[in-house]
């Protein structure tokens, strides 16, 4: 899924929800989806992965 542009990485210190928001925000506008578009998460195993899915529940 991409616009054709190089796929960016982006470290988020575990539990930043605030910095986590604002990079989906970032993704949403480049990608020309609608706010209310749903983000689907597959996490990784462990504290530092499971947070982000416990916040976009």
């Amino acid at each position: 899924f991409s616009n054709g542009s190089r796929d960016r990485s982006v470290t988020i210190i575990a539990g930043d929800w605030k910095a986590l928001s604002r990079q989906i925000g970032l993704a949403k506008e480049k990608l020309h989806l609608p706010e209310d578009c749903p983000v689907i998460c597959c996490y990784e195993a462990g504290r530092d992965g499971f947070w982000i899915h416990r916040m976009l529940e």
